[in-house]
């Protein structure tokens, strides 16, 4: 799923970007970030719908939506980008994401009901880990989280995407450079348009790389932030957003050289997102507190919550894929 930089959810993705940039500085100094902030929104909408008390409370306050508005926001994303759910294969230019819950527990019928495009599995019969593998496309055929026969049930999301851009690099363009940080030859794709658009906050530049399709996003590109050597990433970031909700841009020519590149955060590369939950008002959702007896009459709570993601940019686009 792509993050909502200045749409009705940007609030929300935007906490959660900020606060996973924030501990990733802090636990991962140099190591390459990718995570879905929308799908973290989705994931927390769906938990929502179930959640009482002071559960209730904070999802609510995060999200900025009541249960019933929770139930609606998971179905409007399912709706339009669930095709995953009824088994289609992922076409060019598309985003699509699914959902499932896997139990031992008791779930629910009017938890089901309520939110009838997400599945509904047996852990230690159905198997979550092939279920990943299929609804990715094979890029992560393993879930990050433990379901062994101490967990009560697993809450999975699982997203894919292809993006070709508006115009497409040329392969005879693309030169090796240097980027910091890496000692070897980097491979630079470079293109002279005016289908981006470009912001700029002091010594921090941004360009939105346009795709072709512009339902993949509403203004449709790859956001890059680029800053001078030392600046802070999280205050970087912070400041590009700022403007894009604010103040929106033309189109521009640019001189784009752009860096072939591929991130790889899955396995033991996984991202633990419990530090900038609770970094947002969520801590509840991790112990005793938690009550999340609208799902299940049994007591659960999240035990872990992992980021798996992989993204390849390159002359014909964007291919990436992420679970929950």
């Amino acid at each position: 799923m792509t993050t909502d930089l200045a749409g009705p959810n940007a609030r929300v993705e935007r906490g959660v970007l900020l606060a996973l940039l924030a501990d990733e500085g802090r636990t991962a100094v140099g190591a390459n970030l990718v995570c879905s902030p929308a799908m973290v929104r989705f994931g927390l909408a769906v938990l929502a719908t179930g959640a009482r008390g002071a559960t209730a409370a904070a999802l609510d306050a995060f999200l900025g939506v009541d249960a019933d508005a929770a139930a609606a926001m998971v179905a409007d994303d399912l709706a339009a980008l669930g095709l995953l759910n009824d088994g289609a294969a992922l076409e060019p230019d598309l985003v699509a994401v699914a959902a499932a819950l896997w139990a031992r527990v008791p779930i629910y019928a009017r938890w089901r009901e309520r939110l009838p495009a997400v599945g509904v599995g047996q852990l230690g019969v159905d198997d979550p880990d092939a279920w990943a593998a299929e609804a990715t496309g094979g890029r992560i055929d393993r879930l990050a989280v433990s379901s062994g026969p101490e967990v009560l049930a697993v809450l999975t999301l699982a997203a894919r995407l292809r993006a070709t851009w508006w115009r497409p690099f040329s392969p005879a363009e693309t030169v090796d450079g240097t980027f910091a940080g890496v000692d070897r030859p980097v491979p630079f794709m470079r293109q002279r348009s005016r289908l981006h658009q470009v912001w700029r906050a002091g010594d921090v530049e941004a360009v939105a790389v346009r795709y072709g399709s512009p339902f993949v996003h509403p203004w449709g590109g790859l956001m890059l932030v680029v800053g001078a050597a030392g600046n802070d990433p999280v205050e970087a970031t912070a400041a590009v957003l700022d403007l894009v909700e604010h103040d929106p841009r033309p189109h521009t020519e640019v001189d784009l050289s752009l860096p072939r590149f591929r991130i790889d955060r899955r396995g033991d590369a996984a991202i633990d997102l419990r530090p900038a939950l609770t970094a947002c008002g969520l801590d509840v959702l991790f112990d005793d507190r938690c009550d999340l007896g609208g799902i299940s009459p049994e007591p659960l709570k999240l035990s872990e919550a992992l980021s798996q993601a992989i993204i390849e940019v390159d002359e014909e686009g964007t291919t990436a894929a992420a679970t929950l």
